[in-house]
This record gives structure tokens, C-alpha cells and sequence, in this order.
């Protein structure tokens, strides 16, 4: 078996620092994958392709973020049984992860789809981008179930140490994206239905890869039968707590942002093409917040479960520090450099767009300060 990295050994600043770095290269990869599929809609099929986008992307981002916490959270009382060197029960919730996790996701998907008409005159979808918006956001929720299962696998490995074989994955898993979008989109001519279908293909490979490593690599997380029987009530309580908690913190900006959007959807085109970039690089300045957040997770699961709570308390501070800092610098960058940032994101000179993004950005960064206590 491959040795596990722990957080509960050494320094503060050691092993916590090298799983934060490998957290923002994979969030680094995930946006500027996104990034690169506004491009590719706007190359092919114009701004009409990149609207409809994102008219919908609160909605994914809101479903999908959920899915993430709620991944992230589950592997939090995984972290603490390693943490407490108890492999039984690590693997009983690795387990019940797997299972309560694949019942929320089906959960979502049959509800997305049964209701995703409704769902878009909500947001207020224009009339004529609904056909498309509706073919893409319906593949993405059909696929929910693939998005879950790599998650809840990448959370679990680095719930015991490993924090870079997920970030490879994923890297394969954007370069195959990547392919299939220029296959489909370009080469097809499918729009957006084409982005979508090689997204979801691109989860599934990254599950696959990812299950077929953990269980050739990790006999202690190679499940038998055993491991998804007779849960301990109070652990399966712990598990649904911090996976709600988890998933709910991860969406919170989307959960507002959706109600956003059904105005932002009566503004026309460019608007929602300003609003889609400027959340999107928002995303890219959360980044920090969200690893320090999901790393601190996994270091205080760990630590608690070892009893450990001054190395909890020095982590805490740390990470705060660490994104105060940054939280200056996303401001500094949004005054001097936010429209080069909006023209990277949508490959867009329009003036009406550059010029609503950046006041975007330059408001949103100066309420950081207060996110990073939450993320933290």
C-alpha cells in the first residue's frame, strides 16, 4: 500500500501547504477549461451560443458546487477516522459516502429534468436562447451522478494524503475535454449540446481512472461488502450534517446569484455575456478561499480525529492570514487589469461588456475580507 501523507505530523505550514498548492492548480484547471468553452461557443456559433451559456451557468454552478461540498464534507469524518487511525470505520464511510451521495445526485437529476422548462422561465431565459440553453443545461444534469462519483473519489484520496494523483486526473480528464469540445463544437458543429456531451464524457474517464487507482493503490480503500452494511446511526448523522453544511457553503454565492440571474436574463446579451465573465473570473479569485476552506477541512477532520486541537487552532489562523492577503491582491488586480481579465474570459472588445464586468469586479472584491472568515 502507498504511504498517506497525514496533517497531523509535522509542521503547519508543511504537508497542509503542498495539498493547498495542488488544490489551486486543479481549480486553476477547472476555470480556465470554462474559459476556454466560452471561446469555443463564441468562435462557432457567436454570441448567441456564449449568452445562452451563460444564462444557464448560475444553475450548474449552483447544482455542481453543491455536489463538491457536498463530496468535501462527507470526506471530512473520513479524514477523522484516518486521522484516528480506525480503518474500519474510514471505510464504512467511504462507503456511505458513495451511497448517500449517488442518492442526492439521482435525486437531482430527475428533479433538474423533469422541471428544467420551469426552472428556465424562472430565470428568465430569453425566448430565444432557450432551445439552446436547454439542450446544454439538460446534458450537464444528466450527467450530475459522474460529476459526483469523481468528486466524492478525489475528496476521499486526499482525505488520506493524496492530494496529487486527483490533480492528475483531472488534468487528463480537461485535456480530454478539451479534445472533445474542438470535436464536437468545431469539427461537428454540435454548439453547445457538443460542449456538454464531452464534459460529461470527460467525468465518467476521470471516475473510471480515478476508481481503477484507488483500488489497485489503497487496500484500505478497497470496499467489500461489509463496508456498506450496518452504518453506526451517529456516523451516517456526522456524515449528512457536514455534507449539507459543506455542500450549502459551496453554493451560497450561487444560491444568490440564481435569483440575480432572472434579472440579469431581461438585460440582453451583452449583459449576460458581462455577468458570465465577471463571475467567472470571480470564481477564479475565489479559488483561494475555497482551497484554504476544503484544505482546512481535511487538516482539522484529521487533527480532531487525533486529538490534536492546537495544531486545529494554528491552522485556522494561518489560513486567514494567507487569504486577507489575497484578498488585497484580487482588489488590486480588478482596478488595474480587470478588462484584460474580461477579454481573456470571452475573447470580447465590446465596450458595453468590458465595461459591466469590470465594475462587477471592482465592487464584489472589496467585500473579500468577510468571505475569507467563512471559507477559513
Amino acid at each position: 500500500m502507498r504511504k498517506n501523507e497525514r496533517f497531523n505530523e509535522g509542521k503547519a505550514l508543511g504537508i497542509d501547504t503542498k495539498f493547498r498548492i495542488t488544490d489551486i492548480f486543479r481549480k486553476l484547471i477547472t476555470a480556465d477549461l470554462q474559459s476556454g468553452r466560452y471561446q469555443d461557443c463564441r468562435l462557432v456559433s457567436g454570441r448567441r451560443c456564449t449568452a445562452a451559456v451563460g444564462a444557464t451557468s448560475t444553475l450548474s454552478g449552483l447544482i455542481i458546487g453543491f455536489l463538491l461540498g457536498l463530496s468535501n464534507g462527507f470526506a471530512i469524518i473520513t479524514a477523522q477516522k484516518f486521522g484516528a487511525k480506525n480503518i474500519a470505520d474510514m471505510k464504512k464511510s467511504f462507503a456511505m459516502s458513495l451511497v448517500i451521495g449517488t442518492g442526492i445526485s439521482i435525486l437531482f437529476t430527475i428533479a433538474g429534468l423533469l422541471f428544467l422548462k420551469s426552472i428556465l422561465h424562472f430565470l428568465n431565459v430569453p425566448k430565444h436562447l432557450v432551445p439552446v440553453a436547454k439542450g446544454y443545461i439538460a446534458i450537464i444534469i444528466a450527467g450530475l451522478l459522474a460529476t459526483f462519483l469523481y468528486d466524492a473519489c478525489a475528496a476521499t484520496l486526499r482525505a488520506i494524503g493524496d492530494a496529487v494523483t486527483p490533480l492528475i486526473i483531472l488534468a487528463i480528464s480537461v485535456a480530454l475535454n478539451i479534445v472533445g469540445d474542438l470535436f464536437f463544437v468545431v469539427v461537428l458543429k454540435t454548439g453547445v449540446k457538443g460542449a456538454a456531451i464531452a464534459t460529461v464524457l470527460a467525468q465518467i474517464i476521470a471516475f473510471v481512472i480515478c476508481w481503477i487507482y484507488m483500488i489497485r493503490k489503497y487496500e484500505i480503500l478497497r470496499l467489500q461488502k461489509e463496508d456498506f452494511k450496518d452504518p453506526s446511526p451517529i456516523m451516517v448523522k456526522e456524515m449528512i450534517s457536514a455534507g449539507m453544511s459543506m455542500g450549502f457553503m459551496s453554493s451560497l454565492v450561487n444560491i444568490g446569484t440564481l435569483t440575480l440571474q432572472t434579472a440579469i436574463n431581461k438585460l440582453g446579451k451583452d449583459i449576460i455575456i458581462a455577468h458570465t465573465a465577471a463571475r467567472k473570473i470571480t470564481e477564479i479569485f475565489m479559488i483561494m478561499f475555497s482551497v484554504f476552506g476544503q484544505t482546512m477541512a481535511t487538516y482539522c477532520g484529521q487533527n480532531v480525529g487525533a486529538g490534536k486541537i492546537d495544531r486545529v487552532k494554528r491552522g485556522i489562523w494561518l489560513a486567514i492570514v494567507y487569504t486577507a492577503i489575497w484578498s488585497g491582491l484580487t482588489i488590486i488586480a480588478s482596478y488595474t487589469i480587470g478588462g484584460w481579465l474580461v477579454y481573456l474570459v470571452t475573447g470580447s472588445h465590446n465596450k458595453t461588456v468590458i465595461l459591466n464586468a469590470t465594475n462587477y469586479l471592482k465592487f464584489d472584491t472589496l467585500f473579500y475580507f468577510g468571505h475569507l472568515v467563512f471559507s477559513g
